[in-house]
């Protein structure tokens, strides 16, 4: 197996969407990131198989290109990975692209859309959202 890539063969996502098997390179990097973001369970299997590199965010701004962030089921416990932030843009909740569903680890616009209104209550392709890309660091 190659230096550095942790290959990870998983049944898919507990999620609408379907099978996902990938090579999730673990960048090289301390991955001690002090700050966090929240993610639900359904998220941690498709984080950590590389499956899931993108999450969109309501909100303030509260993320930096190059920082790295614990990932974290509650504030509560300890972190299952630790990723880099790669890019930060806003745009509208409704111009999601199937490229980009399968970044959140979906296979369609319609699945992440159902994932969306079960986690945040709501659908409102007006709504602008904050779209984080980062890369798996390691894993904890």
């Amino acid at each position: 197996m190659e230096p550095g890539v942790l290959v990870l063969a998983v049944p898919g996502p507990e999620v609408p969407g379907g099978p996902c098997q990938r090579k999730a390179a673990v960048v090289e990097g301390s991955g001690g990131g002090g700050a966090l973001i929240l993610f639900k369970p359904e998220h941690v299997e498709p984080i950590l198989s590389g499956c899931k590199t993108q999450t969109r965010r309501l909100g303030k701004k509260r993320w930096k290109v190059g920082s790295v962030h614990q990932c974290r089921l509650s504030y509560r416990m300890e972190p299952f990975a630790y990723v880099r932030v790669t890019a930060v843009r806003r745009e509208r909740l409704g111009n999601i692209t199937d490229d980009d569903a399968r970044r959140e680890g979906y296979l369609s616009v319609e699945a992440y859309r159902e994932a969306f209104e079960r986690i945040y209550g709501f659908w409102d392709p007006d709504v602008d959202v904050w779209v984080v890309d980062f890369e798996l660091v390691r894993q904890s």
